[in-house]
């Protein structure tokens, strides 16, 4: 209440109201009458069954009628207030989420690489276990366990550093914890899937080799 020496009859109660943004703490506040101190600016708020804006007309009119010279300005949906203050946010989450999927992408080119390249420093090798009758599924599974551990111990790395760099993101959430464990299983899920499919390009390009050709090789 902004003036302390008046008394203020008590009309009701509202529920809490974010009306400083969705993501800040509720505070404590107190509707005036226009008599005892309201603001110059008014805000009416109605509700309709249809679309709101082809209601405007009709409350220009209304208002117009109880006092001509009122101006009514800035008419906006519930929605289109809601996505005036959470347009920085998503701008934010959709900016990361777009580096996301590059890093991811890049995690999938990086991981085929590097399989590729120790596929191809084992080339001999796998040419002798095939020519000592070693299968193509053997290999397969070969190049993918081996793989597939490094991998793991890149995965828990990452995990690692991300539970201890949490705090840069959490500027970025709201309603969700930086640590929520299930949206960390979703991400181990996710790059062990990534690195698994890149494992596997890797294993069919193995099992390929011919044992021949291999053992020619200096």
């Amino acid at each position: 209440m902004t003036n302390h020496d008046r008394a203020a009859e008590i009309g009701g109660a509202l529920q809490a109201l974010r009306r400083t943004g969705v993501d800040k703490p509720v505070r404590d506040e107190a509707f005036l009458p226009f008599a005892q101190g309201g603001s110059s600016r008014q805000l009416l708020v109605v509700r309709t069954q249809h679309d709101p804006l082809s209601f405007v007309p009709q409350v220009r009119r209304a208002v117009q009628d109880i006092d001509a010279a009122q101006p009514i300005s800035n008419p906006q949906t519930m929605d289109q207030l809601l996505s005036g203050l959470v347009a920085q946010r998503r701008f934010n989450v959709t900016l990361v989420g777009v580096f996301a999927a590059l890093a991811l992408t890049l995690a999938l080119i990086g991981v085929y690489g590097v399989t590729s390249y120790l596929v191809a420093q084992r080339t001999r090798e796998i040419g002798i276990r095939m020519a000592l009758g070693a299968d193509a599924a053997r290999v397969s599974r070969s190049v993918v366990r081996d793989g597939m551990g490094v991998a793991g111990i890149g995965v828990l790395s990452g995990v690692l550093i991300a539970l201890f760099t949490t705090q840069l993101a959490s500027g970025l959430l709201y309603g969700v914890s930086p640590r929520d464990p299930f949206i960390l299983a979703a991400v181990v899920v996710t790059l062990l899937a990534v690195s698994a499919l890149a494992n596997y390009l890797s294993a069919r390009r193995a099992a390929r080799i011919d044992p021949l050709s291999a053992l020619r090789q200096d």
